[in-house]
């Protein structure tokens, strides 16, 4: 339930993580995403997005739950913001994610954003 100007209104949690999120770039991060890493080649970006969807929404293949993946066409990095803080912090935690992309694994590698801009 989202309250907005004294109306309550349902939302998906993925809708308000969208939203939370382009207004978090604007201004200070405040959900940290988690940075994937993986031997993808850059035009199977699009593939490896929804297969990163899948994979960390997913509390029994990644511990994951609600996210957003963000990749762009031809990146071999992605950024996935999860809606709760305790379930990025499990993902973490977590030794080793896989994902199966044209019948071969990819092993993730997992890391903190370096590049925080505070002001």
């Amino acid at each position: 339930m989202l309250t907005t100007r004294g109306h309550e209104t349902k939302v998906k949690a993925t809708d308000w993580l969208r939203h939370f999120v382009g207004e978090q770039q604007e201004n200070m991060s405040l959900i940290l995403p988690v940075i994937v890493e993986g031997d993808w080649a850059p035009t199977e970006a699009s593939r490896v997005k929804l297969k990163l969807e899948l994979y960390f929404g997913s509390s029994k293949k990644s511990s994951g739950g609600e996210c957003l993946v963000q990749l762009k066409d031809g990146e071999t990095k992605a950024a996935v913001y999860f809606a709760d803080n305790a379930v990025r912090a499990q993902v973490v935690k977590k030794q080793d994610h896989v994902i199966t992309l044209n019948n071969r694994n990819i092993k993730l590698c997992l890391s903190e954003p370096v590049n925080l801009h505070l002001n």
